[in-house]
Order: structure tokens, then C-alpha cells, then sequence
């Protein structure tokens, strides 16, 4: 006797793989939405960090002996003119005569309104 069609358990079987890969496309799916969110948020600190790290090298290659806090930028937290939502700190440190240490800390909000910091540190070397 031929059998027709699937019976109750291969029909269960079924719809649970069904459902196993579909609960893992489904994490995939997130996971690429997260990612993608956070890869913009890091351009847009990236281009921050490009943005205050350049004023601070123009101003230091007009005159290196001019300090960048409180001449170039303002003591304290400020917030970024060209980007909303995002400020940042600069500390400048002499560690030789023609060296100078550039430490920068920029503050954002995510989308869950969690606030986020990324320091970061450049030298600059006295143009002789």
C-alpha cells in the first residue's frame, strides 16, 4: 500500500525546523540592524575626532607655544558645533620641548539615550 502525504510527527518535525531557522534569521537580521546603527555613530565620531584634531594642528603649526586649552578650545566639556549631540574635551599635555600630547574624549547619546565616550590621543611634533 502506497502511503500518502506526512504524518503528524513528520509534520511537527517540519514546522519546528521551520521555526529554529527562521528564530536564527531573525537574530541575523537584528544583530545586521545593530551593527549598522553603530557603524554610523562611529563615522560620525570619527569625524569629530578629524575635525578637533585638525584645528588643534593648524593652531599649533601657527604657534606651537600657544597652549590649545583655554586659547583654541574652552576648558571643560564643550559641545561640537557641527555635529548635534556630540561634545568633547581636550587635554594638552608638554612632554618635550617640541612634543606635545593631544588627549581627546568625545561624549554621544545612542538611540537608547545611553551616553557613550571614546578617548583617543594624538602627538604633534614641532615643524622646524
Amino acid at each position: 500500500m502506497r502511503r500518502r502525504g506526512f504524518t503528524m510527527i513528520e509534520m511537527m518535525f517540519a514546522i519546528m525546523l521551520c521555526s529554529v531557522v527562521l528564530m536564527g534569521l531573525l537574530g541575523v537580521l537584528s544583530s545586521i540592524l545593530r551593527y549598522q546603527s553603530e557603524g554610523r555613530i562611529y563615522d560620525k565620531v570619527s569625524v569629530a575626532a578629524n575635525e578637533v584634531f585638525g584645528q588643534a594642528g593648524e593652531a599649533l603649526s601657527k604657534d606651537f607655544e600657544r597652549p590649545l586649552v583655554p586659547d583654541v578650545f574652552p576648558p571643560g566639556r564643550q559641545p561640537l558645533a557641527s555635529l548635534e549631540g556630540v561634545s568633547f574635551e581636550v587635554v594638552e599635555t608638554t612632554e618635550r620641548k617640541d612634543l606635545k600630547r593631544v588627549d581627546l574624549t568625545l561624549y554621544w547619546s545612542d538611540g537608547r539615550n545611553i551616553e557613550h565616550h571614546k578617548s583617543m590621543t594624538t602627538k604633534f611634533l614641532k615643524e622646524k
